[in-house]
């Protein structure tokens, strides 16, 4: 029985039927890599094509809500006669809460903290403190920590 297997199968491997369909198995195979491959890297590439025009789009809300605090800012400074004090003060309160920058006492925090409070924030309150701290303070390394998180999210590493 042992050689009626053996003989049987030097005979299958010399049938051309048998080695044709070997050779399709293997380029079906090869076929189906190269488009995962190719099925990959066009998903890579929309998921970036996505995270461009997400920040993008948060880009262009945050510079309107910037460009909106700066003529409110502009708006109660031009109150100085002291009956309008208490107009003045409730349009810097709405500033301040308009502009929002999802960190608590965030204008008290040193470089350093601030560079480490950026480390849990989403894109939308990264681009705002990026926004504030171009606006305001420009501390270098705030900056860079929001640059270096923003081409994280960029690379989709966060």
């Amino acid at each position: 029985m042992f050689n009626a297997t053996r003989k049987l199968k030097s005979e299958m491997l010399d049938n051309p039927i048998v080695s044709r369909i070997g050779d399709l198995k293997t380029k079906t195979e090869e076929r189906y890599e190269a488009a995962k491959v190719n099925a990959n890297a066009k998903l890579m590439t929309a998921k970036t094509r996505v995270r461009q025009v997400q920040t993008q789009s948060v880009t262009r809300v945050i510079d309107a809500q910037i460009k909106t605090d700066t003529w409110i800012r502009t708006t109660a400074q031009r109150f100085e006669h002291p009956k309008a004090a208490s107009v003045k003060s409730t349009l810097i309160a709405f500033s301040d809460k308009w502009m929002d920058i999802g960190v608590l006492n965030y204008d008290d925090l040193n470089a350093k903290d601030a560079a480490s409070a950026v480390k849990s924030l989403g894109l939308s309150e990264l681009l705002r403190i990026e926004s504030y701290e171009t606006a305001r303070k420009n501390r270098k390394t705030v900056l860079r920590a929001v640059s270096n998180r923003l081409e994280k999210y960029a690379a989709g590493k966060c």
